[in-house]
């Protein structure tokens, strides 16, 4: 069996956009915190690898999260209970976009913890809707 691959660098990338950050007590138990971004990252200038404006293969225009704590107090022990959410956007892992779409899917955590002395206990539950959303895809073929 024979195995070739080749490793060729973009030339020049850019990358821009915007990140909003909110952490807000909305009472003295109750936390809420949103993130989002937006941004684009696409080559400069043509290459063997593709053409000035393609967008970089791996990096979604859109992502989200969002969470809400609630912390108090149960037998005497700070605890919390802790709920999120993501959304990343869709992208492609090749600098082509084409083939299947990675992304484009959101889920949900839950998280419930307290501390002990110098302990913490957490349990949690990650994906709770069980999403079946692509995380990556490998394009070994891909140009």
């Amino acid at each position: 069996m024979l195995f070739c691959s080749y490793v060729d660098n973009a030339g020049e990338a850019k990358s821009e956009g915007v990140e909003f950050e909110l952490a807000a007590y909305l009472s003295d138990s109750l936390k809420f915190d949103l993130s989002a971004s937006y941004g684009e990252a696409v080559l400069v200038g043509d290459s063997s690898i593709g053409k000035s404006g393609q967008n970089l293969p791996g990096s979604a225009d859109f992502n989200l999260s969002t969470g809400l704590q609630y912390d108090f107090v149960l037998a005497g022990y700070d605890s919390f209970t802790r709920i999120d959410y993501a959304y990343i956007g869709k992208y492609y892992g090749n600098i082509d976009e084409t083939g299947t779409a990675i992304g484009g899917h959101g889920y949900i955590n839950l998280k419930a913890g307290m501390a002990i002395d110098q302990f913490s206990i957490d349990l949690f539950v990650n994906n709770l809707t069980n999403d079946n959303g692509i995380t990556w895809v490998d394009n070994i073929n891909a140009r």
